[in-house]
């Protein structure tokens, strides 16, 4: 996995233990590589998402956005990225999250 880029994943919906695969920009890897921390990217525009702007290279096939109030970690997954988002987008959705988050 890289860091800015979307893959196909099993993120687990807000008010149930049950998942959903969708696509999901990782935005922090471990330093050995085997840890990496995603956020859902959804079809849906609300006060908690970004929206993707710039990102012709993303794989998605509709406007998105990148939800950063929530988080999951994934370990060991060795699969294929379905898009990249371009710096820009992944430089604001970055900060955005760090902000929230108050890293």
């Amino acid at each position: 996995m890289k860091e800015g880029y979307i893959y196909r994943l099993r993120f687990p919906y807000e008010e149930r233990q049950e998942a959903k695969m969708r696509p999901v920009l990782i935005i922090v890897l471990s330093d050995d590589g085997n840890q990496a921390l995603g956020l859902k990217i959804t079809g849906s525009p609300r006060y908690n998402r970004i929206p993707i702007i710039n990102s012709p290279y993303s794989g998605l096939t509709k406007r998105s956005y990148v939800q950063f109030d929530r988080y999951k970690k994934f370990k060991n997954i060795h699969i294929k990225e379905i898009g990249v988002l371009s710096k820009q987008d992944f430089k604001n959705i970055t900060r955005t999250f760090i902000k929230y988050h108050d890293l």
